[in-house]
């Protein structure tokens, strides 16, 4: 047996979702149509369309997921980015930090605001093809 790595596993439990919200959009569609008096006109449609629905449901679901997953990670990354600047920005201040430490500590300063630009650039090129 192979162990799953902590994001595959998350994977495997967001493509599962989807399926389980789909399945019960369409039971919950036939419940209601199956509640309907027998001689209400769309019943039939509404027991016929679930299938449909269903698939509906799980493909409108796994795009607001997948697209929540995306802007979860980008926000923990900014947020992440803030707190190593703020870190590195504690340790230059302090008096106790060597001068070769501080230079290393700018050179890294300076990655991290480097990397922040390379993503807006790369949402910018994202943003000008999808035109």
């Amino acid at each position: 047996m192979v162990a799953k790595s902590k994001s595959q596993s998350a994977i495997i439990a967001r493509n599962n979702s989807s399926d389980i919200v789909g399945a019960g959009g369409g039971t919950l569609l036939i419940l209601l149509a199956q509640n309907l008096p027998e001689n209400y006109s769309y019943k039939s449609w509404m027991v016929a369309s679930a299938p449909a629905i269903t698939m509906a449901v799980k493909f409108l679901w796994k795009l607001m997921d997948r697209e929540y997953f995306f802007f979860k990670r980008k926000r923990n990354a900014r947020k992440k980015r803030m707190e190593v600047t703020q870190d590195i920005d504690q340790l230059l201040n302090d008096p106790n930090t060597s001068n070769r430490v501080k230079e290393t500590l700018r050179e890294q300063r300076e990655e991290v605001q480097l990397s922040l630009i390379k993503e807006q650039i790369r949402e910018l090129n994202i943003l000008m093809e999808s035109r």
